[in-house]
């Protein structure tokens, strides 16, 4: 997760966090995050191990990865007057796990509805959100198909 979309998260769930809290978090548990750079050549973090995700995870998920779902949607920008949504220059963590974290909070059969973020999202990684909800992944694969 790029440092910027992790300030969006953190703050989300939280107190509002500055780049220099994050600086301070990156330090102290840099022998459990692993570095490594975006096709942008940012750099990008994430845990070293799946078990560490699972520990930290707090019970209640869903209203955490609501308020993840709703600040990382903050970060996908507008175009013209219209202030529709620019997926295609989104920030490529929210276009590869948007679906996800909308999965895990509830929201999912909301942003789908999306025909804009559907186009950009990464398939493979909106297909397994999608599975999550058999009923709305019914009425969604077949129009991915389609190209509709």
């Amino acid at each position: 997760m790029p440092i910027h979309v992790w300030k969006a998260a953190a703050s989300a769930v939280g107190h509002r966090v500055a780049y220099a809290d994050l600086g301070w978090v990156v330090k102290a548990a840099a022998e459990f995050l692993v570095e490594e750079l975006d096709p942008a050549e940012r750099s990008v973090y994430h845990l070293g191990h799946a078990s560490f995700a699972d520990e930290l995870r707090p019970e209640a998920v869903p209203d955490a990865q609501r308020s993840i779902t709703l600040a990382l949607m903050d970060l996908r920008g507008r175009t013209g007057r219209e202030s529709r949504h620019d997926w295609a220059n989104a920030d490529l963590y929210v276009r590869d796990h948007l679906a996800t974290h909308a999965a895990a909070g509830g929201l999912l059969s909301e942003l789908v509805t999306d025909r804009a973020y559907l186009a950009a999202a990464d398939p493979i990684r909106l297909r397994r959100a999608l599975d999550t909800d058999p009923a709305l992944r019914d009425q969604i694969v077949p129009l991915l198909r389609s190209g509709t």
